[in-house]
């Protein structure tokens, strides 16, 4: 009876974690590089007006830093643009460059008054396209806006994700360099026009040094069913209700691979009914409270829209920190010590967990079951440990 209890739990874990796993995988998927820029165009030429001119900035990344990918980008964005063919006119080769020398901006701050008496300064475009590419571990989400340079006001925007692969990691991460001219024309700028108290906070924001991308932080908690199995034959029980707080610290191998360690407190036990000549029936609950620590490996697909599915196993190693065991006789009152007292419990306990945990951006749901393999008992080779747990947590950062 108890051994197929179990195995309705599993059956049951798997059950849902397929079903969520394709509900995700059917409304989410990302585009390739191709595809975004080619719907990025289309929805700029939608917004704008008949016979609007337009020149597109380079793309930054997160720390305001021009990166080879970002050039790359607004480049194969400006043709495709051009391509379009419908009666705008798209700004580009010499007069594009010329424009971009003279422009100098941040991405915060751009309807201010300051940056729209600059905006009018760009003779010849009545719009301009900006936009902020940000990495994730296997996408990149390109977030863009169109500005009406005489008014000074954004007409439309949105966000694109699209698939990384190895080229565009590679280009993600080497900065792009000026030529010989813009070298020279920064060096005359640092001696004739002195740095205003605004221009200086917006360097330092653009030098801020961000929290390496290949971790990922963040918190979970949770509640669930415990219970013991390989138990004695015949011996009946109802579990106890689980819960659970951990930590995790997530190292991303690649795109697909990732190592993650854990600190969790999690309590377990059991209960169940049972009867003696002296007492008659009564009620037992086993209740165990460990610092448990698993290391897992986790492998992700199914990703898209900034969503992902991953799956996991791994072992772990735990401390008992607090134990209690309560005898409630119908005939006296509920008695409340501690196994320990009578028997020779384990301080420890280890054994394996699986699980699938599905993100939302950076909210994350969690369906774990953990195995123990060590009995509660020390005297026995029976009475171990199973968790079925439902999480809910948190990406902090990452």
């Amino acid at each position: 009876m108890k051994e197929k209890r179990i195995y309705y739990i599993i059956i049951y874990f798997l059950l849902i974690s397929f079903t969520l796993s394709k509900n995700i995988y059917a409304n989410n998927t990302n585009k390739t590089l191709d595809d975004g820029i080619k719907k990025i165009a289309s929805d700029i030429e939608n917004r704008l007006p008949l016979e609007s001119s337009i020149i597109i900035f380079d793309f930054e990344n997160i720390d305001g830093v021009s990166t080879k990918f970002g050039k790359y980008f607004s480049d194969k964005l400006t043709i495709q643009l051009a391509n379009i063919g419908r009666n705008i006119t798209v700004i580009g080769g010499e007069a594009r460059k010329a424009i971009l020398k003279e422009q100098h901006y941040q991405l915060e701050g751009y309807t201010d008054d300051n940056t729209k008496v600059e905006t009018h300064k760009m003779k010849g475009a009545n719009h301009i396209v900006q936009g902020v590419i940000t990495e994730f571990n296997t996408n990149i989400e390109i977030y863009y806006k169109i500005l009406d340079v005489e008014k000074g006001t954004i007409i439309g925007g949105d966000t694109q994700k699209i698939n990384k692969t190895q080229e565009i990691s590679k280009l993600l991460k080497e900065e792009r360099k000026p030529d010989k001219t813009e070298k020279k024309k920064e060096k005359v700028e640092k001696k004739e026009k002195p740095k205003s108290e605004k221009q200086r906070k917006n360097v330092k924001t653009t030098r801020k040094k961000y929290i390496n991308k290949d971790l990922d932080f963040g918190i979970k908690v949770g509640a669930g069913y415990a219970t013991f199995y390989d138990v004695d034959v015949g011996d009946y029980s109802d579990g106890i209700l689980s819960y659970n707080f951990n930590f995790f610290l997530t190292y991303n191998i690649n795109n697909n691979f990732s190592v993650q360690p854990e600190i969790m407190y999690i309590r377990k036990g059991d209960s169940g009914e049972t009867w003696d000549y002296v007492n008659g029936d009564y009620t037992e609950k086993y209740s165990f409270s460990y610092i448990e620590i698993p290391l897992l490996l986790k492998y992700s697909f199914l990703e898209g829209q900034g969503n992902k599915t991953n799956v996991y196993f791994g072992p772990y190693f735990a401390f008992l920190v607090n134990e209690t065991y309560i005898i409630d006789y119908e005939t006296s009152p509920i008695q409340n010590t501690k196994l320990s007292d009578t028997y020779n419990i384990n301080e420890i306990d280890y054994g394996g967990a699986i699980g699938v945990e599905f993100y939302l951006d950076k909210f994350i749901a969690d369906i774990r079951v953990t195995l123990g393999l060590l009995p509660v008992n020390a005297d026995l080779e029976i009475y171990k440990n199973v968790v079925l747990s439902i999480m809910i947590g948190y990406e902090l950062f990452g």
